[in-house]
């Protein structure tokens, strides 16, 4: 009986072994396979460090960001800013409207394409270029600090529009 036991045993335990070696080698594929990366802290995952503003978006990133109450995609241009993904694109040379502000102009929790500034986009139609500026977890001082740096390279908004959030005391 106790080589039996014995024999028994080594088999259960070569079946063991090898269910948790295809369960691991299946999650290394899975992760080296997917193209769509999943972050769930935001400031390390979707923003790089800025000398002169603190951080600025990660240029070309594309990833979920995910949270208990919502998973989304991200998706930011060639300078680190939210893409736009509104259903209207604004016609060459129209007024640009360049917005402003913190983790709610930047879409925290929001998909693609319903960002605040997608949503103006759709509103105003193609005779209006709007452009989201907002980086989470900015203040009123880095949102200044970023309007002087993007006036410096080259942006010339014909409207700028700042969305700060008041906290008052009670």
């Amino acid at each position: 009986m106790n080589a039996r036991f014995k024999r028994l045993f080594l088999k259960l335990a070569i079946s063991v072994v090898t269910t948790l070696l295809c369960c691991g080698l299946a999650e290394l594929a899975l992760r080296l396979i997917s193209p769509v990366q999943t972050f769930v802290n935001p400031l390390s995952s979707f923003h790089r460090f800025d000398a002169e503003l603190g951080w600025l978006g990660v240029p070309h990133r594309a990833a979920k960001f995910r949270k208990p109450d919502f998973d989304v995609m991200i998706r930011t241009d060639a300078n680190g800013f939210r893409k736009r993904e509104s259903a209207v694109q604004p016609r060459p040379g129209s007024p640009v409207i360049a917005v402003f502000g913190d983790s709610f102009v930047w879409g925290w929790g929001i998909e693609g394409g319903k960002v605040f500034t997608d949503v103006i986009q759709n509103e105003l139609g193609p005779a209006a270029d709007v452009r989201n500026f907002g980086v989470d977890a900015y203040g009123t001082f880095q949102e200044l600090l970023l309007l002087k740096h993007c006036l410096t390279n080259h942006l010339r908004p014909q409207h700028v529009l700042v969305r700060s959030e008041e906290h008052t005391s009670e």
